[in-house]
């Protein structure tokens, strides 16, 4: 009999393998279910072989030390013959039946681990300078397999009392850290940065506009709600802009200066012109292409003149925060504790395995008062441990486990080490920099670096002729605009043109011989062609990108966030550049 209550028709699962006899059944049932007994064996046996695997991972792709001898940082494949690798297309890849034994099944698992440690990118290679995360460290990897085998989430006591601990004090020390109180900030771990920052936006608006939560977007009078941020701040916000029911449209982008930071001036202006309602800044330290900082101490003076909520994305440039008080890393970050919210991401530059995010609030009940449900059959307000139920303040309910990752970090390097990390992050930046400038006939900076990112620009050899147009104080790129040479060619930053008058934050900038236009278009498809020769290479990854404000011809963004990259890695890098750009036709 079928139908509602009539319960599985034990015939039918019993036929879906085939018929068996009952040793053969209970060797199937074994394989294929388990018991504490076959999963102990079969996790030894897959521990025995991924010991192995990844030793000869580090050993022969991941950390290189002799840079004379370097190593494939990937095997670059076209995504169909990647599919042919991977047999996408046959009834093999995903299997239908299950393996006639644990043993079988293994082998299955082992196979496909070797072609995907084999065609998969070495972000722990310290030639692998393309994103803002590089490889993790041994004891994140470690952390990573200890989440998955206690497998719980950590948003209630009851089914994670000793991870809802951690979880509660350690977002507690880094909220002191960052200038918090400690008994009185609040947050939650994310699953990336872009989340962080759409619940801080969502908290935002729920504070400054309650009837919001019920009424939704209706509730608002007086004009659209209006959000402010960077014109190179991340694209994110707009995103969550648009999620929230505000709008791109109404999300603010002002200008930036030279070193990429906000104008507060004219974020000042564009508040008081605003035919909307103003209510939340978005500022970054730490800026995804130029690695730029806001000035948060003035826009928080900013804030708090009209009553706006501060969000601080912190995501990148956060990691600061562990440098020494006082120091010119530190006071990268001045302000930052006049800011409602933040969100930083351990995960980038700290070694933490992807992901690992918080969003810190400056008030403990910020989060739960903005998003809660209040599910009862989760969260029992009578429970004595109520107060460490962390999952009425996200829009999560489960959730990893990430706190363990940054927890046994920290353990390991303790802050000396970590914060050895931003440091050594930074002075590989001023070097690759220096050694740039000292290149200045082959490379062209586009900014000084503030701070992990090394933006520049490769010159071909076809285009040293014509170098001299974009040097010289009196010199102009006319598509640019704002690239200026100083110093006979040595540094090239992006700064004002001298006696070009402006308009609102555009430069006019003088025309002079249209070669000048020419010679932007000929970096911009370097740049965009060298990258491409450089995937097919394999031995280095340096991503490229552009300011849309700026108008500039794409560049080289260079990101030094990994402790194995060495000065000499560096040196070679810049040679091989050279070397790669020289082979193109």
């Amino acid at each position: 009999m079928n139908g509602a209550g009539s319960g599985l028709d034990v015939s039918v699962v019993a036929s879906q393998n085939g018929s068996r006899n009952d040793e053969d059944d209970r060797a199937w049932r074994s394989s294929v279910l388990g018991s504490s007994q076959t999963d102990a064996s079969e996790m030894q046996q897959l521990m025995a072989f991924m010991d192995d695997k990844l030793q000869k991972y580090y050993n022969e792709r991941a950390h290189v030390v002799d840079t004379d001898r370097p190593r494939l940082l990937q095997k670059y494949l076209t995504p169909s013959a990647l599919e042919d690798i991977f047999d996408v297309r046959s009834s093999s890849f995903l299997p239908e039946n299950s393996p006639p034994s644990s043993h079988a099944g293994v082998e299955r698992v082992m196979d496909a681990v070797n072609e995907l440690l084999e065609y998969s990118v070495v972000t722990m290679n310290p030639m692998f300078l393309n994103r803002l995360y590089a490889g993790s460290s041994p004891v994140g990897q470690i952390a990573e397999l200890l989440i998955a085998v206690l497998n719980t989430s950590p948003d209630t006591y009851a089914t994670a009392p000793a991870l809802s601990v951690l979880q509660k004090r350690i977002i507690q020390h880094v909220g002191q850290r960052f200038g918090y109180d400690e008994e009185l900030c609040n947050g939650t771990f994310c699953p990336g940065g872009s989340y962080s920052n759409l619940l801080a936006m969502t908290a935002a608006r729920n504070v400054m506009f309650p009837d919001i939560r019920a009424h939704g977007m209706h509730a608002v009078d007086g004009g659209p709600l209006c959000v402010f941020t960077s014109v190179q701040a991340h694209y994110s916000i707009a995103r969550a802009a648009m999620v929230l029911g505000i709008g791109e449209l109404h999300v603010v982008k002002v200008p930036c200066d030279n070193s990429g930071a906000m104008r507060e001036d004219l974020l000042e202006q564009q508040i008081q012109t605003s035919s909307g309602r103003p209510f939340l800044v978005c500022a970054t330290a730490g800026t995804t292409v130029l690695g730029a900082y806001d000035n948060l101490e003035a826009i928080s003076r900013i804030c708090k003149r009209y009553n706006m909520w501060l969000h601080v994305d912190a995501c990148y440039g956060g990691s600061v925060v562990l440098c020494e008080q006082g120091s010119a890393h530190r006071r990268l970050l001045r302000g930052v504790e006049n800011a409602d919210s933040i969100a930083w991401n351990p995960h980038k530059l700290l070694g933490v395995p992807l992901q690992c995010s918080i969003l810190l609030t400056k008030q403990s009940d910020v989060l739960h008062g903005a998003i809660s449900s209040g599910a009862e059959y989760l969260f029992h307000a009578d429970h004595p441990e109520t107060a460490y139920d962390s999952g009425d303040n996200s829009l999560q309910c489960g959730r990893r486990a990430d706190v363990v990752k940054l927890w046994l970090s920290w353990k390991r390097y303790g802050t000396r080490g970590l914060r050895e990390r931003v440091n050594n992050a930074i002075s590989l930046a001023l070097y690759c920099a220096d050694r740039i400038q000292q290149k200045h006939t082959r490379f062209l900076l586009v900014v000084c670096p503030v701070s992990f990112n090394v933006c520049f620009w490769y010159v071909p050899e076809a285009l040293t002729h014509a170098y001299n147009l974009l040097q010289g104080e009196s010199e102009y790129i006319e598509q640019c605009g704002v690239v200026q040479a100083v110093a006979a060619g040595k540094r090239v930053l992006l700064s004002r043109s001298k006696g070009s008058p402006d308009i609102g934050n555009e430069r006019v900038c003088r025309v002079a011989a249209p070669s000048r236009c020419h010679v932007c278009q000929a970096l911009d498809l370097t740049t965009r062609k060298l990258y491409r020769v450089m995937q097919a290479d394999g031995f280095m990854l340096i991503n490229y990108s552009s300011l849309p404000d700026r108008n500039l011809p794409a560049f080289f963004r260079l990101i030094l966030n990994s402790p194995h990259v060495l000065s000499e890695h560096l040196d070679k890098m810049l040679a091989r550049l050279i070397s790669l750009g020289d082979g193109m036709k």
